[in-house]
């Protein structure tokens, strides 16, 4: 009989037994966090151009901390918009797997995949990365961080880790960060976000540098639900509408302003 794994040890196969135990406190405490809907309309002439032009849907979100990739940050959302209606509804909650990548160097239009995932943590949560590829619970975590320690052994490849969020119910990387065996990286994820309407063959997970079309970000705000944004006719940019503030980012900024 196959021996039964420690409730210590975290993999996306294994439930935590317990609600005493510290991560299922933290499963429980993100499963009861807040919906953010993000709604995006346009009229029914530019969704029919977007969608004849193979047009994508993509949405970025800042992260910070030390060893942060310098090629990009992974595309969090991407969809054509082939494949939706207006309006369309993105619904983010705040809610993190810590992820590790088969990837070992990360460049532009890398596709940044998620090899093993932790299952779902909150923020202060402190994680082990083993040799054997499970998780374990780590030490006192900061509060507003998810920190992970790389418990390979000396020698061993850096690897390219980091955190996904869930965006309509999928959990996906949206930023990364470079860990040696025996270190660990502090993740501060932030609420700030980009939307952008652009004709790419892009993916979620692919590592971007700088906005392929011209859109606009804002910070998620904890006690603001809704956000509404608009399709430009003509120039396909994504703004605010209504009491949605957000800030222009022209093509070719870099998206690495979310991070700050």
């Amino acid at each position: 009989m196959q021996n039964a794994k420690s409730s210590s040890v975290i993999d996306t196969q294994t439930a935590v037994q317990g609600f005493d135990h510290p991560l299922a406190q933290s499963i429980q405490a993100t499963a009861n966090g807040t919906t953010y809907t993000i709604e995006i309309d346009a009229t029914s002439t530019v969704l029919g151009e977007l969608q004849a032009q193979n047009f994508t849907l993509l949405a970025y979100k800042g992260a910070s901390g030390p060893n942060q990739v310098s090629a990009g940050m992974p595309t969090w959302f991407a969809q054509p918009f082939i494949n939706l209606f207006t309006p369309i509804d993105i619904e983010y909650t705040p809610v993190y797997q810590v992820y590790i990548s088969s990837v070992l160097n990360v460049a532009p239009n890398t596709i940044i995949n998620m090899a093993k995932a932790s299952l779902p943590v909150g923020l202060g949560t402190s994680l082990v990365f083993n040799a054997d590829g499970t998780f374990t619970q780590g030490g006192a975590g900061t509060a507003g961080s998810i920190a992970l320690t790389n418990n390979r052994p000396a020698g061993t490849p850096p690897l390219v880790v980091g955190l996904a969020a869930m965006i309509n119910g999928v959990f996906s990387p949206f930023c990364a960060f470079t860990c040696p065996p025996q270190n660990a990286v502090q993740m501060t994820p932030h609420e700030s976000v980009a939307f952008f309407a652009a004709r790419t063959a892009l993916q979620s997970g692919s590592v971007t540098a700088n906005a392929t079309a011209p859109g606009s970000s804002f910070a998620i705000q904890p006690t603001v639900t809704d956000y509404t944004l608009q399709v430009q006719d003509s120039t396909f940019a994504i703004v605010g509408t209504g009491s949605t503030i957000t800030t222009v980012i022209n093509a070719g900024d870099a998206l690495s302003i979310l991070n700050s």
